[in-house]
């Protein structure tokens, strides 16, 4: 396989255009014409590459442009070609294990398949990895490109070396090698990260980087997890170990969590957190979604003083973070965008009040992602990988 460090410089280039130029494609239908002028390649050098990649199959032709150019003929549309490769998407989070396969363009494929916890950690490796190769066998079609396998889960996770670093309600895994277990079980290139940062990945392809340059995900679900992208791309931490918002304080003198600090974010903001106070008065709440279904559908006043306390908790990490490096949005992902715009009113008008002397007030919005979150994220891990990285050069094209 070529790597970056045995190639030539005339080769380097020659690679990063394509690279290029094929992430300019993937963003929607694009013309020659457009493509040379986003990149400022000479349309002899956009033509050389864009007939390589018909060649290899990875783009195809999309019909002409609609609009009359006045410049005769319609410049003819190029497109990602999404059956050109699959990923292989793993997801292990507190609440739910769960597999599935997205395309080159990053749309899920195939319905997402979830599984109890086994009792050890190497049974749910094998059971995941098992079920992804069963997947892919089943119901992709014969000799199908796997371009790799992304695995997600709660932090802290070194993204670098794949291991798991006493992630705080998740004891079994603390110093699991998640990536060196599952390369054992997988004969695809497999890459981990943080889900939060992975949740990041998936929606920076999603939002216009002329609206958003600087956003934060706030991945809500048993804890809360953080993605943030600052000024365009992805802030990964220190070994890719991302970040941990669900374990910064809220009350020094609050609850005990079982990281060692006290009162977190996760203990009072999460959608555990408020299904157990919520148990504690009615034990029918034993629900995120049957706490939001009745404080919408029977103006129940306890459940919707519960999800205003929550809003409250979360507003407050949010100001906090918005003061620290100016956002443009805070964007809400997880178990909480279920019917998530009722929180979301209540969350801007905390934060709106307490910010609108500043002049300026993110945007607080719900994810864009379509489908299952977390196995978008954990394909986002992939692509990434395959647009900016080495990965690219061990898929067999033409380059």
């Amino acid at each position: 396989m070529k790597t970056i460090t045995n190639i030539n410089n005339k080769e380097t280039m020659h690679i990063g255009n394509y690279q290029r130029v094929l992430r300019i494609i993937s963003g929607g239908p694009i013309s020659r014409v457009g493509l040379s002028r986003l990149t400022g390649l000479t349309q002899p050098a956009i033509g050389n590459l864009t007939g390589q990649m018909l060649a290899d199959g990875i783009i195809e032709e999309a019909g002409k442009l609609q609009e009359d150019t006045g410049a005769g003929r319609r410049p003819v549309l190029l497109s990602l070609t999404p059956s050109w490769g699959y990923i292989g998407c793993i997801s292990i989070d507190r609440d739910e294990i769960c597999a599935g396969i997205c395309d080159l363009g990053g749309s899920i494929v195939l319905s997402p398949c979830y599984f109890p916890y086994p009792d050890d950690v190497e049974q749910t490796l094998d059971l995941l990895c098992d079920t992804l190769k069963d997947m892919i066998r089943t119901h992709l079609p014969a000799n199908s490109r796997i371009i790799g396998v992304g695995v997600i889960a709660p932090g802290p996770l070194n993204s670098s070396t794949g291991m798991m670093i006493n992630p705080p309600s998740f004891d079994r895994w603390n110093g699991l090698n998640l990536l060196d277990e599952m390369r054992k079980r997988l004969p695809w290139p497999v890459f981990t990260e943080h889900n939060s940062t992975a949740i990041a990945r998936a929606e920076l392809r999603l939002v216009s980087s002329e609206k958003y340059r600087n956003f934060a995900i706030y991945f809500i679900n048993a804890g809360i997890g953080l993605g943030l992208v600052l000024n365009g791309e992805i802030y990964t931490g220190i070994d890719g170990i991302g970040c941990e918002i669900g374990h910064t304080s809220i009350d020094v003198n609050g609850r005990l969590c079982s990281c060692g600090n006290r009162g977190c974010l996760d203990l009072y903001a999460s959608t555990a957190a408020v299904v157990h106070d919520a148990r504690r008065v009615d034990g029918s709440l034993d629900s995120w979604r049957k706490i939001v279904d009745r404080a919408i559908d029977s103006c129940d006043r306890f459940c919707d003083e519960l999800l205003k306390l929550q809003a409250s908790y979360l507003a407050g990490s949010m100001i906090n973070l918005d003061n620290l490096l100016t956002l443009d949005a805070i964007i809400i992902a997880g178990q909480a965008t279920y019917r998530g715009e009722y929180l979301c009113d209540k969350i801007r008008r905390r934060i709106s009040r307490s910010l609108a002397g500043s002049g300026r007030v993110p945007d607080i919005r719900l994810s864009s992602i379509s489908g299952h979150t977390s196995l978008s994220g954990a394909g986002a891990v992939v692509l990434s990988q395959f647009f900016y990285n080495e990965l690219f050069l061990s898929c067999g094209l033409t380059i």
